[in-house]
């Protein structure tokens, strides 16, 4: 199992797994969301549209599969990218407002 950092769409242990997808020496992709496989409204599709054209699968550990093949399937990959950009931005603005009260409190 590898794990990365899911704020970043250029990961290694990703480019990896996409590599291998091109190259047909994998059939399936599990992840433990969705969600974490990428971080934006615009990476998700995109990458899981590389991954379908390939025949590769991409499931998660809940038993969840999206099929882009299908208008129900990209509606849901698209709601879940859009949450999953939503919770990592306000992530960032919780880390900078701590960051801001610790320094206005004197504390690095």
């Amino acid at each position: 199992m590898k794990t990365a950092s899911g704020t970043k769409s250029n990961r290694m242990e990703r480019s990896k797994i996409i590599d291998l997808a091109q190259a047909r020496k994998i059939e399936a992709v599990l992840v433990t969301e969705l969600s974490r496989w990428g971080r934006s409204t615009q990476d998700l599709p995109d990458t899981l549209n590389k991954l379908s054209g390939w025949k590769v699968s991409v499931v998660a550990m809940s038993g969840l599969t999206f099929e882009l093949d299908t208008p129900h399937g990209r509606m849901m990959a698209t709601m879940l990218a859009g949450i999953a950009q939503f919770e990592q931005e306000l992530i960032s603005e919780r880390v900078k407002t701590g960051l801001a009260t610790a320094r206005a409190r004197g504390k690095n």
